[in-house]
């Protein structure tokens, strides 16, 4: 899988797409779950409620949220894959 053409996405995505910088999409897609695992390995659960200012993510809420946007883009994969032509409702971190 090779990095997607700027007409294949729309141009709010490009911030986060321009920050991969290995050229094998699917090598780094499939590295992520265990350096994901790595970064929480023997963290202590007080560490999990830590936030650097009030009102910011705690690490707890930031994994969380990690959680429900892989799985608001499987479903979106999904629907695709099975040519699904429903229209794809926005995903609102805060709603």
């Amino acid at each position: 899988m090779h990095r997607p053409e700027t007409s294949e996405y729309d141009p709010y995505y490009e911030k986060y797409i321009s920050l991969v910088t290995e050229n094998d999409l699917l090598s780094a897609i499939e590295a992520q779950p265990s350096e994901l695992r790595s970064l929480f390995d023997g963290m202590d659960e007080a560490r999990g409620t830590y936030a650097y200012a009030d009102g910011k993510w705690t690490l707890k809420e930031v994994l969380g949220h990690l959680i429900d946007g892989e799985r608001m883009f499987a479903y979106r994969i999904f629907r695709i894959s099975r040519g699904d032509k429903t229209p794809i409702e926005g995903f609102e971190q805060d709603g």
